[in-house]
């Protein structure tokens, strides 16, 4: 008779979970999307919900993912990604949540937003005039906002009119929740949690004018377990060329650690390095 194979399993792709910014919609999230999409699983959020439905809902799309979950978080939503998994600050149950983690990215995010004496950042007097025209003409600071994400890019107006349908989105969005997430820039301090994660890659644009260029550098040497990529073409918004590298560099393997020599080498390789036995005539 002859033997009837058993159908293997198929294995499950990695999901790339993709985290919008501050005032976001998920047309401005569209060149990550149709980057990772070519090869993955790839599922979107927006910040448009407290923290904790936030939360929550990153959890739901990890636990409820058959495979591994790469989160790929573009600034602020890099800030909530954080926050969510690390057991201090989660309002969910994080330990859960970690075994189903295959890494995280982070693009243009500051851990610490405003900065202080010993860490680079907007500083609070720019802050303090976002926070103001928000209040005094919501439409106008985010037309403002979109265009500052944009400064520096070398295809500068070309990037800011793909936005256009993003920002008409996110103009939508109600006051409050836009002046109670843009208060998380301000007080999400999230630079201690990066020592709870060894799979952090973070991804800074050269011509960025949000994050300060030195921070790539701080980063690097405080968290030696992270790793740190400039993108020389990028300001503050991943454009298509941007996040075409951010999804080849975060679909490759990871690196493997050289492995032990097996028992029978390690004989082999004892016996070659032991001197040997003189014999008598």
């Amino acid at each position: 008779m002859a033997d009837v194979e058993t159908p293997q399993e198929a294995v499950q792709p990695d999901q790339y979970l993709l985290i919008g910014g501050w005032a976001q919609s998920r047309l401005a999230l569209q060149p990550l999307q149709q980057a990772f999409a070519v090869d993955h699983q790839v599922s979107l959020m927006t910040l448009e919900k407290p923290e904790v439905d936030l939360q929550r809902q990153l959890a739901s799309a990890v636990m409820n993912y058959s495979g591994k979950t790469m989160l790929v978080a573009w600034s602020l939503g890099g800030l909530l990604a954080l926050r969510t998994i690390c057991a201090a600050t989660s309002l969910i149950d994080a330990s859960a949540l970690q075994p189903k983690l295959k890494g995280i990215g982070l693009i243009a995010c500051n851990p610490c937003f405003v900065g202080d004496d010993d860490w680079p950042g907007v500083g609070r007097s720019l802050f303090n005039q976002f926070a103001d025209d928000l209040e005094l003409d919501p439409i106008k600071m985010l037309d403002r906002f979109t265009k500052l994400q944009c400064l520096g890019d070398p295809q500068y107006k070309q990037v800011v009119r793909t936005l256009m349908p993003a920002l008409a989105e996110s103009q939508q969005w109600s006051l409050s929740l836009l002046k109670c997430s843009l208060d998380w820039l301000r007080k999400w301090d999230c630079r201690y949690l990066l020592n709870q994660q060894a799979r952090i890659t973070f991804f800074f644009g050269a011509n960025d004018r949000l994050i300060p260029a030195q921070l790539a550098g701080v980063v690097e040497k405080q968290f030696t377990q992270s790793k740190v990529i400039f993108l020389q073409s990028m300001a503050h918004y991943p454009h298509a060329q941007a996040a075409a590298m951010v999804a080849r560099i975060l679909s490759e393997p990871p690196e493997q650690p050289e492995q032990p020599e097996s028992q029978q080498e390690q004989r082999e390789l004892q016996e070659l390095q032991e001197p040997q036995e003189k014999h008598s005539l």
